[in-house]
């Protein structure tokens, strides 16, 4: 990625954040979760995939099978997004710790190739979801360095994306 890319990344995520911040998501009605293991995203994904939700966010359950998805998968394979080394170095620690503590807060910029689009692919994207799940779990091999928070260790991976999977899957509030 070369730096007018990078500014770009850059913009987009600080634009996205401006953005983002004057949405309001009723916070009240959101469903609080918690898990500890890739089992336990994967169980309520399906649990949301057989019942009406109604949704509080922009997302379907699709498309947050995507955008969740994206990072699980670059975890192992690797992320096409470089930010600045201070960006890690300054921020990325104190917000992952932020998140370890209290979760995952609402408004956060995230790469826009993460972003979902509507889509009539909702089944796959679910499907492919859990795949990648799977994949993780038997995962033998390094994991990469995150773009925004640096170096993490399986067990940090972990817990960032049981984090990033209760924020999101909160958003959709099963009917029943």
């Amino acid at each position: 990625m070369d730096q007018t890319e990078r500014k770009g990344m850059i913009g987009s995520l600080i634009n996205q954040r401006s953005m983002s911040m004057t949405q309001s998501t009723p916070k009240a009605r959101r469903r609080t979760l918690s898990f500890s293991n890739y089992g336990e995203i994967a169980e309520e994904v399906r649990r949301l995939r057989t019942q009406p939700y109604e949704r509080l966010g922009q997302w379907s359950l699709g498309q947050c099978c995507g955008h969740l998805g994206y990072y699980v998968k670059a975890s192992m394979d690797g992320f096409s997004e470089k930010l600045p080394w201070f960006v890690s170095k300054l921020f990325g620690r104190l917000l992952l710790q932020r998140i370890f503590n209290r979760g995952m807060k609402s408004g956060l910029p995230t790469s826009p190739k993460s972003v979902p689009p509507p889509s009539d692919l909702e089944e796959a994207e679910i499907d492919e979801f859990l795949s990648v799940l799977e994949r993780i779990q038997t995962h033998s091999g390094p994991l990469h360095p995150s773009p925004f928070f640096g170096e993490l260790s399986a067990e940090e991976w972990r817990r960032l994306h049981c984090a990033h999977a209760a924020h999101h899957l909160g958003f959709l509030i099963p009917s029943q």
